[in-house]
């Protein structure tokens, strides 16, 4: 039996056919293992199409030592998965989009096609039991490749593809889960936010238990956002799924909690629009939604930075405005101190005090201190109007979105 972690694999495996990623790249007749069983696979057939970045890969399992062609498994790559922007901005070319000629969507039905075909030639005339697989955008071929073509999927970190779907493929999965039966499985990391993106007409996502306060790409990364016990299994799969709200909170606060009132509404608010069935079916709003849901992610990052500034400015002034405080404390306990002596006198003490200019009023500068204080509260002010700036610039770039997207849409 195939398992999750072998999915994992072949959805993994699927990248190294690009000869940008690998090189050489991974081929027809070249063999590769995975899962806890070390299940060895035979490569049947894979296909690049620089135009579109479409990448995809369709293995059989070797059994016995002997290539099993009654079984058929094509895996979908994604974006790359070493770059933030291609692995989360990039998704958005292709969800919400045309399936016609030229796009990914495209080229991944024709790829399952030519697979099963060279497939059941192998299998004496027999198509083959055909399942799909993939990571992210490849996640998202692999179930809408498994609906149109009415086989079992495995994706992960994947958004459903059901507004794209063909009105057959719509009405075949209504029968399937209707009958209690379930052919697409989506493991979501519960903090991704690609894979939270679209809404789950189907129930067809498997909620994954995430560690809070890591990063955005940590929680969509094939590698990272996945753990699997012994028997090939998703360990912490079947949680509830989070709101918009808890997964941008968490992205958040990871590095700074306090702008979190800034931010959170603002990109919860446009998470939360996407899966708004009315947006979620338009282009332009789906595409840019998620832009620009992305863009305010690196925004998050930058204000977090400017303002863990400000933290050390008020440690700065905290100390600033203790400093009288702290060196008549310093004086008064040493002068106590030697009070201890019993051959010195009080007298003796004041006037060593005296005569060496020890009093605070001689070794503090009053104005100096002051004009630190004014100073560090000019700069505490100047990185707050850039964290406030920061999140209007994000609702602005939400509202010109909105405007857009509906020109757009209506066309």
């Amino acid at each position: 039996m195939t398992t999750a972690e072998d999915y994992k694999t072949l959805s993994q495996e699927a990248y190294s056919v690009d000869p940008l990623k690998q090189y050489p790249p991974l081929a027809e007749g070249q063999k590769f293992t995975a899962g806890p069983g070390e299940q060895e696979y035979l490569v049947v057939h894979t296909s690049t199409n620089p135009i579109s970045g479409f990448q995809g890969m369709a293995v059989v399992p070797v059994v016995d030592g002997a290539p099993d062609f009654s079984q058929l498994i094509v895996s979908y790559a994604g974006t790359n998965p070493d770059h933030r922007a291609d692995a989360i901005a990039d998704v958005v070319t292709v969800v919400g989009l045309q399936s016609g000629q030229g796009t990914q969507a495209a080229d991944a039905l024709a790829f399952a096609d030519e697979a099963s075909a060279k497939t059941t030639k192998r299998n004496g005339g027999v198509p083959p039991a055909m399942s799909t697989t993939g990571h992210s955008l490849g996640g998202y071929l692999a179930m809408l490749v498994a609906a149109e073509r009415r086989c079992r999927s495995t994706a992960f970190n994947g958004p459903i593809p059901w507004e794209d779907l063909s009105p057959e493929a719509k009405a075949w999965l209504k029968a399937e889960f209707a009958a209690g039966r379930n052919p697409l499985t989506d493991y979501v990391n519960e903090y991704d936010i690609v894979g939270n993106s679209v809404l789950d007409w189907l129930g067809a996502i498997v909620y994954v238990e995430g560690t809070p306060l890591k990063d955005v790409l940590s929680y969509h990364d094939l590698e990272e956002a996945f753990d699997f016990d012994d028997e090939g299994a998703v360990i912490g799969a079947g949680v509830p799924g989070r709101t918009d709200q808890e997964i941008i909170a968490n992205l958040v606060s990871r590095d700074a909690p306090a702008p979190s009132w800034l931010l959170v509404p603002v990109l919860s608010a446009t998470m939360g629009a996407l899966r708004d069935p009315g947006v979620g079916s338009t282009v332009g709003k789906l595409v840019s939604g998620l832009i620009v849901t992305v863009d305010t992610v690196a925004a998050m990052g930058m204000s977090s930075g400017i303002l863990g500034a400000a933290d050390a400015l008020r440690g700065i002034k905290s100390v600033n405005e203790g400093l009288e405080e702290q060196l008549q404390q310093g004086l008064t306990g040493a002068m106590t101190a030697v009070n201890l002596f019993p051959f010195v006198t009080e007298h003796d003490v004041l006037e060593c005090v005296e005569r060496n200019r020890l009093e605070v009023r001689h070794n503090l500068d009053l104005e100096a201190v002051a004009e630190v204080g004014r100073l560090v509260d000019d700069h505490i002010e100047t990185v707050f109007q850039l964290v406030a700036g920061i999140g209007r610039a994000v609702a602005h770039a939400v509202a010109q979105d909105m405007e857009w997207s509906q020109a757009y849409g209506d066309r």
